[in-house]
């Protein structure tokens, strides 16, 4: 080990992940993805409509599908 090495007790960087190289699971969120008219409606204060929601990973953004949700937010 040189001067210029990290230590081994250095913390690692966050892992890359290329789009659809496994990225799904731990870092697998649900998004709801709202449309310029959804936040209309939130404004005047209707906002139990159901929206579509985007699985996508945390780390690199990339969508795996968007699907229709069955309860409103």
């Amino acid at each position: 080990m040189t001067e210029t090495d990290p230590p081994e007790s250095a913390p690692k960087a966050i892992r890359e992940c290329p789009a659809g190289q496994d990225c799904q699971g731990k870092y697998e969120h649900d998004e709801p993805l709202f449309k310029i008219l959804d936040y209309v409606y939130m404004a005047v204060g209707i906002s139990s409509r159901p929206v579509p929601i985007q699985k996508k990973c945390a780390l690199c953004g990339h969508i795996w599908e968007v699907v229709q949700s069955k309860r409103p937010w």
